[in-house]
């Protein structure tokens, strides 16, 4: 194996490895920041994640117009890894997967509950009476 061969594969080793982990994590912090709003926040998140998807066909182009060459190639994979990174560190400096106030919403009564602040009963069956 030539050296330039083993140094892509690791190149590309290290990619998915750093894509691999900020994934893990994201999927679980909406969940654990808020029950009640994880899949509003799961969109938040994956529609502002999917504009460099966007953005990075217009960046690999202006790296590529003098032709479609590794040499080209080269800056646009340096550029994705080095987001990768800076990202990933972002992630793990500045994020929380702590439950957030906001994310509580009001608690929910019962009946039972409703009956001993009102003048409505709850009956054997969770409906309600009035005293």
């Amino acid at each position: 194996m030539s050296p330039r061969f083993v140094k892509k594969r690791v190149q590309a080793l290290f990619i998915d490895i750093n894509n691999l982990f900020p994934k893990l994590g994201l999927n679980s912090t909406h969940g654990d920041m808020s029950t009640r709003y994880a899949g509003v926040l799961m969109g938040i998140t994956n529609g502002l994640g999917n504009i460099p998807g966007f953005l990075a066909t217009i960046v690999a182009g202006q790296f590529t117009k003098n032709g479609d060459t590794v040499e080209n190639w080269a800056p646009v994979f340096y550029l994705s890894a080095a987001v990768f990174g800076v990202t990933t560190l972002i992630y793990c400096f500045f994020c929380t997967a702590e439950e957030q106030p906001w994310g509580r919403g009001k608690p929910q009564t019962t009946a039972a509950a409703a009956a001993a602040t009102s003048d409505v009963e709850a009956d054997e069956y969770g409906g309600q009476t009035k005293k």
